[in-house]
């Protein structure tokens, strides 16, 4: 199940990212997010985070998952 693992604002458009996946609570070691801001700015992201295998770290637009989460 994802969860929500990191959240900041673009460096380049200053909207917020959010990165979701699912946390690994055996797997120690860290997965990482690299590719494009999901705002179409042309921004680059790569940002690391523990717990989640690699590969498995995704980013979307902070209002689109704070909204999925309340419809939950």
């Amino acid at each position: 199940m994802d969860e929500e693992v990191g959240r900041w604002a673009c460096e380049k458009c200053g909207r917020s990212i959010v990165a979701v996946g699912p946390r690994t609570r055996a797997f120690k070691g860290t997965g990482a997010f690299m590719g494009n801001c999901p705002w179409d700015c042309g921004a680059w992201i790569t940002r690391a985070f523990r717990m989640i295998q690699p590969g498995r770290v995704r980013v979307c637009r902070a209002e689109e998952w704070d909204g999925r989460t309340l419809s939950a």
